[in-house]
């Protein structure tokens, strides 16, 4: 593999013609390119003869150059590697996406405070709303005032609770039609470390209409809806055997009507999954008991083929006047479909979070490799290079004592060799300075302090470091995130913010260590940077969580920006965000 510059560094010793091992590295084979070459140790002596001393240097010279072409070709593999598994994680989040989107029932995130957060298609087809616009928008605004308070009480049992929560709700469309809708919900910790509510919603419009019609309708009426409602009717009398069955029970399950009238609560509950029958019975029990008048469930029952098939039903409880069971009317809804798709959606979520985190360690193990050679070849380069610029230098100082005086031309001629060798050593300082900063060698807290005063000292801005302990002990990973992350945000500052004061703050919090940097500049809109899809904070985010951590970002225009984030201190297996 040719690189132009490294080219035109062989043509400048001399010699355009690549030894052997570059000409193997121009057009590796599969078998010579994963094996990395060991890189030799240049350990032999240097005349003090100018003639002796160039002939060393372009030898070695010649050797980094080969040595950089193999770091070159190895960061090119282990970025080949990283595209290969990014293209399977997009092809995992759209079929991830499309099983989402394509639900049966409706999904949607919900903040502790009402607002939408995530919805599928569903959903917004529900509430007759483009996608879109029900983003940020809370959910609350669809209902009328009165179930806009029941659903308040439901969040608040949601969040506090750690079971899947359940309630009825009338939702309004957006062109005004009326529909009621199954919540079922779970608090869950979102990627900010806040609470949000996740929710299935079940369009029961139809139900309920068969309810109301079983109340307010005749008998006659009341059939006339239940034989050609796709939901399963049954009616339990007080006797607690069944009374009436309609076409799609009777289709659900697969006996007759003959068969299924006047079976007993025993008969249905030996139907039903031995895991859940236990469970069911008992919640129905208590519901009774406490004089509930409905009751929503789900449950595993046996078909009559012998297969198992998924159900959701709806009691809607009668008592006496004495508040003695009379009877029950039951909606039963199969949910087959639902639960197949919510495990496969459940093995995505799965196999997509850990495909984000393979995808995160091998970004991780990426930024660590560069950073290994980085700071190897700034050290190459400032010991190699810069010990032959010194004796070069030396020897041209020598060789004005001793010949300038002889030959007066001669005296310019060294004189701008020297000053030429001047400028290639501060290049040499430079550029393995930018590779790795010698600073960080010494301790992360000396690394910050040097950054801050090369910001002060070429921006015009005072920046301070606060709260530091020279006695915090971190490992290398960890000290080289924090550096880069600082480094990154005074680069940021510089640019954009137009600050007058920058203050860094390091400090260890029991295991965890704590930093902050916080400027006085103009401040930005978080939710509008993130949308242009800039890869500066998200690269500072993704470095945090790699480690295990957490980070955020504080800003609003006009009032400045904080960049805060806590990593252990110790090693720990990262945990990805949901």
């Amino acid at each position: 593999m040719s690189n132009p510059t490294l080219d035109s560094l062989d043509a400048h010793m001399g010699n355009n013609t690549p030894p052997p091992q570059a000409a193997q590295l121009a057009h590796p084979s599969a078998s010579t390119l994963p094996q990395r070459p060991q890189i030799m140790a240049h350990d032999q002596g240097y005349d003090s003869t100018i003639d002796d001393l160039a002939g060393q240097s372009q030898q070695a010279q010649r050797e980094i150059l080969q040595n950089l072409r193999v770091h070159q070709i190895e960061l090119e593999m282990q970025n080949e590697e990283l595209r290969r598994t990014q293209s399977a994680l997009y092809t995992a989040e759209a079929r991830y996406f499309d099983l989402y989107d394509l639900a049966p029932v409706g999904y949607a995130t919900v903040s502790d405070g009402a607002l939408i957060l995530q919805a599928n298609l569903t959903t917004a087809s529900l509430l007759g709303v483009p996608r879109a616009d029900l983003i940020g928008k809370p959910l609350t605004r669809f209902m009328p005032a009165t179930d806009a308070d029941r659903y308040y009480l439901f969040s608040r049992q949601a969040l506090i609770g750690s079971n899947v929560q359940s309630c009825e709700l009338c939702l309004q469309q957006s062109n005004g039609d009326v529909l009621w809708v199954s919540l079922q919900a779970i608090a869950f910790t979102g990627d900010e470390g806040t609470a949000v509510i996740r929710m299935v919603l079940s369009d029961i419009t139809g139900r309920r209409q068969l309810e109301q019609a079983a109340k307010a309708a005749s008998e006659d009426r009341f059939r006339l809806v239940a034989d050609n409602t796709s939901d399963g009717i049954v009616i339990f009398g007080a006797d607690r055997r069944i009374q009436y069955v309609s076409p799609a029970y009777v289709k659900q399950l697969g006996y007759s009507e003959a068969e299924e009238r006047n079976r007993s609560l025993d008969q249905i509950y030996a139907r039903i999954h031995p895991e859940d029958r236990d469970a069911l019975f008992a919640q129905i029990e208590q519901a009774i008991a406490a004089n509930a008048s409905d009751l929503l469930y789900s449950y595993r029952v046996q078909h009559r083929l012998g297969h198992t098939i998924w159900r959701e039903d709806n009691a809607r409880f009668q008592y006496d006047g004495a508040g003695n069971y009379a009877g029950a009317c039951v909606v039963a809804r199969d949910i087959t479909e639902r639960k197949l798709a919510e495990a496969q959606m459940q093995e995505m979520n799965l196999n997509l979070i850990q495909s984000r985190q393979q995808l995160r360690n091998l970004v991780a193990l990426n930024e660590t490799t560069l950073e290994k050679e980085k700071r190897h070849i700034a050290r190459e380069v400032h010991d190699e290079l810069g010990q032959i610029l010194t004796a070069l230098r030396m020897d041209l100082s020598l060789a004005i004592i001793r010949h300038a005086d002889h030959v007066p031309d001669l005296l310019d001629a060294l004189n701008g060799m020297k000053m030429l060798v001047d400028r290639a050593v501060e290049g040499v300082r430079n550029v393995a300075t930018s590779l790795r900063p010698a600073a960080l060698d010494m301790g992360l807290v000396t690394a910050l302090e040097w950054l801050c005063l090369e910001f002060t000292k070429h921006g015009a801005v005072e920046c301070a470091l606060h709260g530091f302990d020279e006695g915090i002990a971190i490992d290398d990973a960890r000290a080289v995130v924090i550096f880069r992350i600082v480094q990154e945000a005074l680069t940021n500052i510089r640019k954009y913010a137009q600050a007058s004061q920058v203050d860094i703050m390091l400090e260890r919090r029991a295991a965890e260590l704590s930093l902050e940097v916080r400027d006085n500049g103009l401040g930005f809109d978080p939710v509008a940077v993130a949308q242009r899809g800039t890869l500066g904070l998200l690269g500072m985010r993704e470095r945090v969580i790699a480690l295990g951590g957490r980070f955020e970002v504080v800003s609003t225009p006009g009032q400045g920006t904080v960049i805060a984030l806590l990593i252990p201190l110790a090693p720990e297996v990262a945990k990805a965000p949901a």
